[in-house]
C-alpha cells in the first residue's frame, strides 16, 4: 500500500526543515555594554576601577578631579599603559577651569583588562564614568 500524497509532502517539509537547522550560521554571542558612572568619589590610595576576563573593548574612560595628582595603570594582554596626569597632558588629558580631566576611548582587549587608578593625596573625583562591552 502506498504513502499518501500528504505524507510525502509532510516528509519534504520535516527534511528541508532539518537540512536548514543544519545550515543555519552559528551567531556569535554579541557584546554586552556596562556602565559605570559614579559622582563624587574619594580615592583615598590605589583603586581598582576594572579587572575584567573577556574578549572586549573599553569604549571610554572619564575621570574629572580637581586635582592633578593622579595616574592610571591600563593593563591588557598586548599593553601595559601607566602614567600620571602630567603624561597624559596634550594626548588624552586637559584641564578645564579647575578640573582636570582624563579620557580614554576605545581599548581593545582579547582576554583580559585591568584599570587602576592611583592618587598622591586623597582626592574625591566629581565624575568617574567607565563604558565597556564584554562578550559574554
Amino acid at each position: 500500500m502506498g504513502q499518501s500524497k500528504a505524507f510525502d509532502t509532510a516528509l519534504t517539509i520535516i527534511e528541508a526543515e532539518i537540512i536548514a537547522e543544519k545550515t543555519k550560521p552559528i551567531e556569535k554571542p554579541k557584546p554586552s555594554t556596562q556602565i559605570i558612572d559614579m559622582v563624587n568619589i574619594l580615592v583615598l590610595d590605589k583603586q581598582t576601577l576594572l579587572d575584567l576576563d573577556g574578549e572586549g573593548v573599553l569604549e571610554k574612560l572619564l575621570l574629572r578631579s580637581p586635582s592633578s595628582s593622579f595616574s592610571i595603570t591600563l593593563t591588557t594582554e598586548k599593553i601595559s599603559m601607566q602614567g600620571s596626569y602630567t603624561h597624559f597632558q596634550d594626548v588624552c588629558a586637559y584641564q578645564e577651569d579647575d578640573t582636570y580631566v582624563l579620557e580614554l576611548t576605545n581599548i581593545e582587549f582579547k582576554q583580559h583588562l585591568r584599570l587602576v587608578l592611583t592618587v598622591a593625596e586623597s582626592i574625591t573625583f566629581s565624575k568617574i564614568f567607565i563604558k565597556y562591552a564584554i562578550k559574554d
